[in-house]
């Protein structure tokens, strides 16, 4: 294992030569990139949006096979939308931060490598107009034989996630304090940042080529010659305690870690007065192959013996390699119990739920192990419990496993110990600690926002083939931790013109229409999309009709309603995204129950008012005072 470090350091004092000259040629050859990208995210509550992204770095112009590029630090500014940053401002926070990971991809010759750059988003004051900085590294690419050619990067999708927080701190309402977003490139967009072009190594002659330089194989001067390195996977061998009369064996691998062929001169055992022998098949060992050293100990007597393992080759660096043997003889075959950990932590467990560990009993002695008990001396107040097991008796060289659970009753620490009792004459009881926590699931009280927004829209009545503007204002209540909300709709008095008959177009109708909420309208904002269903009575407090231009009262008064309340479904139409902090359109049907109450002309009336499949589309805006 020595011998392998000191061959790491003479390829990395190359490799570091290699990289100081690329590093001075590769300066001047940095090239400005600079890339503005369209991604479509989706957003907690306010749904699908679009950001822009500026990408800018310093690349190479040139790459060389077998050269690493060094690290790139890469820079983007990406613009956030003012809706989501009016839904910030809304939950009170004051500043945003997170990661950006940006996916790309380097198109070479004849494959591509893909990169993923974590990219740092620092802490920012939420504002409107809110650009976020983020900087990452694009850790160095060393390209290969093949790759020689022209060379682009691409940027691809992005993933966002951040953490949004309160003046003191605390993270600002779910599900808009901590969320994680993927966004998807726009259509359409050029997504090269950088094109380069990879060479052959050593195409950059002048003072960076070989000559009296050295360079070796990085500077196309007189190639590294082919040199053997030896290595072995155990630097000492102990074969623990054998019962005299009786013999152990392990095994110890050679591996030739270099470039040439390794020379296994002699395999020897110095000491230990015969207890130790070895055989192996080793002789000669290609480069990247290994062979095997089979030493076997006989114990003898009582007591410790040691030698030592002595492996000659024509490594020049590390000729000599020297692997201390010891073992122990014992004359009473005895058992020796050992664990596989002596604490056990559960960490945090959610208070209900169980989370099981197993703890391992071996016995490494020569003689059966008797586990006489195994006991939960403390912590059963706590949640901590032994399952059932088989661990009575361990043959030599066996192991068994008990399960314990940690049920934790309540939030906070818990504290608990295991102690096992054994034949073994030296540890006749062994202790395992027990830990872990208790979580209790935080309940969250719904955070409810007040919106008010400005109504415009009009209603067409199927039954008279006319239009009603529609003004007013609806207050509503959000929970934006669930995408529910309530409000009070409140429309305006509105007129409405009709024609009363085809053939007569001078016989025109007018009608003052008056709306009344019954209860409150209800909906849902989910990503962007709003569904509301709104009940209404609807009035005819007065209705005419122009006879020659002179007005003819058919019906209405203060009584003058709809026989049923009004349902009327709306929704965001489809393609369209609805802000609760900006706002947007709304659709829907509604059927129009028969007027009643109205006076004698009350069926006239009906013709032109009440029917099924009336159309309703409002535009929403939100009244922001921030």
């Amino acid at each position: 294992m020595k011998t392998m470090e000191k061959h790491k350091k003479l390829r990395l004092s190359s490799a570091i030569a290699a990289s100081a000259l690329f590093a001075a040629s590769g300066a001047a050859m940095a090239a400005p990139a600079s890339l503005t990208l369209q991604y479509s995210c989706q957003f907690p509550m306010v749904g699908t949006h679009t950001i822009t992204a500026v990408i800018t770095a310093d690349m190479p112009e040139v790459a060389r096979v077998g050269e690493p590029i060094g690290d790139i630090t890469i820079h983007a500014d990406t613009s956030v939308p003012d809706d989501a940053t009016a839904g910030l401002m809304m939950v009170s926070a004051t500043t945003i931060e997170g990661t950006a990971t940006s996916f790309t991809q380097i198109a070479l010759n004849n494959r591509t490598i893909p990169v993923e750059v974590d990219l740092n988003v620092p802490s920012s004051p939420v504002t409107m107009g809110l650009t976020l900085p983020a900087t990452g590294i694009q850790p160095s690419l060393t390209f290969e034989e093949g790759d020689q050619g022209p060379a682009t990067v691409e940027v691809g999708d992005l993933r966002l996630h951040m953490i949004s927080r309160k003046a003191n701190g605390e993270l600002a309402t779910p599900p808009i304090g901590d969320f994680t977003t993927d966004c998807t490139q726009v259509p359409g967009q050029d997504n090269v940042l950088h094109r380069f072009t990879v060479e052959d190594a050593g195409n950059g002659g002048g003072d960076n080529g070989g000559g009296d330089n050295g360079g070796g194989d990085n500077g196309g001067g007189e190639p590294q010659p082919e040199i053997p390195a030896i290595s072995v996977d155990q630097e000492t061998v102990n074969f623990g305690d054998v019962l005299a009369g009786l013999s152990a064996q392990r095994t110890i691998t050679i591996s030739n870690a270099g470039t040439a062929s390794l020379a296994v001169n002699s395999v020897n055992i110095v000491g230990g007065n015969g207890a130790f022998e070895q055989s192996n098949n080793c002789a000669s060992v290609a480069a990247g192959s290994s062979c095997s050293v089979n030493v076997t100990y006989y114990a003898s007597g009582e007591g410790s013996q040691s030698a030592t393992l002595v492996i000659e080759s024509n490594d020049e660096l590390n000729p000599t390699v020297e692997i201390p043997l010891s073992g122990n003889s014992i004359t009473e075959a005895l058992p020796n119990i050992s664990v596989s950990q002596t604490s056990i932590n559960f960490g945090e467990v959610w208070v209900g739920q169980s989370q099981q560990q197993n703890l391992t009993i071996s016995n490494t002695g020569t003689a059966a192990l008797t586990i006489n008990g195994v006991e939960l001396a403390s912590g059963l107040n706590a949640g901590f419990m032994i399952g059932s097991h088989n661990c009575t008796t361990v043959a030599a060289g066996s192991s068994c496993s008990i399960p314990v659970t940690f049920t934790p009753n309540g939030a906070g620490a818990a504290q608990g110990s295991v102690v096992i009792s054994s034949n073994d004459p030296d540890t006749q009881s062994i202790t395992v600690s027990l830990s872990g926590e208790g979580k209790e699931e935080v309940v969250v009280e719904p955070t409810i926002i007040d919106i008010a927004m400005d109504v415009l829209g009009l209603t067409w009545i199927r039954a008279g083939n006319y239009e009603i503007d529609l003004v007013g204002r609806i207050d509503s209540k959000l929970n934006i931790s669930e995408g529910t909300f309530t409000a009070d709709l409140s429309l305006e008095p509105a007129k409405a013109k009709f024609q009363v008959s085809k053939l007569l177009k001078s016989l025109t109708g007018e009608a003052d229409v008056r709306f009344e909420q019954v209860g409150e309208t209800t909906g849902t904002l989910i990503d962007g999309k709003l569904t509301a269903q709104s009940t209404v009575h609807i009035y005819v407090p007065r209705a005419n009709i122009k006879i020659l231009g002179l007005p003819l009262p058919v019906g209405g008064g203060k009584n003058c309603r709809t026989s049923e309340p009004v349902v009327i479904n709306l929704a965001t139409p489809h393609g369209e995204q609805f802000g609760p902090f900006t706002g947007g359109n709304i659709v829907g049907l509604y059927d129009l129950p028969p007027l009643q109450n109205c006076g004698l002309l009350t069926s006239t009336l009906n013709e032109f008012m009440s029917g099924p499949k009336n159309e309703i589309g409002l535009n929403l805006k939100a009244i922001l005072d921030f």
